[in-house]
């Protein structure tokens, strides 16, 4: 059922199906070709498919139920760092170490849309009516490409941080964005209409800050970071 199983992604080149009540596996998707380290993976919105990315470039979508491959091709020239769907589950971005963001058919991985970010790619989503993609690099920067325009129109950017920028989340209603920032142990919230940065949150040790996501309270319905 939705929300009763858990993904993980292993260095293996296996990704694992949990339930998420018992911590029994559930099932397991493997490459027969290849042993390649495994970055990521992740459910599509409705949680019936699988993405899953790699070292030697490759992106597989897998079907939930049966582990069968939905499709697979060579994304990248180098590591995948992420795959992500898009809300209405038709599209997938990926971001790699050879520099590029590109988008895809989930259905057939046709290539749709490339930008050449000239410096490598960490993570990226789309918003809920597919036009825009937000994805980071290790600049410092979280830019924002136009599947209208087909290039990028707006970044989010302080110059008293060029460091690695490893996620990016959006708030429910799309008016704020927050980032995880890798060398100084900060999460930085932006207004997205302005792209002024309204705050920062400072971890006490000094850790890398590797993921960032937005929740609700469940009794009050507020944000939560």
């Amino acid at each position: 059922k939705e929300g009763e199983s858990i993904i993980t992604a292993c260095s293996d080149g296996v990704a694992r199906l949990w339930n998420s009540y018992t911590g029994a596996v559930l099932k397991e998707y493997k490459r027969d070709d290849s042993k390649s380290e495994m970055r990521w993976a992740n459910f599509n919105n409705v949680e019936d498919k699988i993405v899953t990315c790699y070292d030697d470039g490759y992106i597989f979508v897998w079907e939930k139920a049966t582990g069968e491959v939905i499709t697979s091709f060579k994304a990248h020239n180098s590591k995948v760092y992420c795959a992500n769907f898009s809300y209405n589950d038709s599209l997938i971005v990926s971001t790699s170490q050879d520099k590029f963001m590109k988008i895809w058919s989930a259905k057939n991985g046709i290539k749709l849309h490339e930008y050449n970010n000239k410096s490598l790619t960490r993570y990226a989503i789309f918003n809920k009516i597919n036009s825009r993609v937000y994805f980071t690099d290790n600049s410092g920067r979280v830019k924002v490409y136009s599947l209208n325009a087909k290039d990028v129109t707006d970044e989010y950017y302080k110059n008293d941080y060029n460091f690695d920028v490893y996620c990016v989340a959006l708030n429910r209603d799309e008016t704020h964005l927050v980032t995880a920032q890798g060398g100084d142990s900060k999460v930085s919230v932006w207004d997205i209409s302005t792209k002024q940065r309204l705050f920062q949150m400072k971890h006490e040790d000094n850790c890398s800050v590797n993921f960032v996501a937005y929740g609700v309270d469940p009794i009050t319905n507020a944000e939560l970071i």
